[in-house]
């Protein structure tokens, strides 16, 4: 008997700031919030700079985003605005 096993290790991307007034602020995201999908795309497909880049696009660029709040999955979708 037997038996084989495989781990493979994903990232995962915890929200360490949110910029008081910022649209991510106002859409309700907070520190600590787990990012689970980005874009309905898996957080663990992205790089730490490529997550970090979404967040650096063009003005109104729509960010959609599932995070994990407390065991609680949680949806929240804003559109970027550059800062002054």
């Amino acid at each position: 008997f037997i038996t084989s096993f495989s781990y493979s290790f994903k990232p995962s991307y915890k929200i360490k700031s949110v910029v008081k007034g910022s649209p991510a602020d106002l859409a309700g995201l907070e520190v600590g919030d787990i990012i689970l999908k980005l874009n309905n795309k898996k957080a663990y497909d992205y790089k730490l700079t490529d997550i970090n880049y979404k967040f650096q696009e063009k003005d109104s660029k729509k960010i959609k985003m599932l995070v994990s709040r407390n065991g609680k999955e949680m949806q929240f979708e804003f559109r970027l605005k550059k800062r002054i």
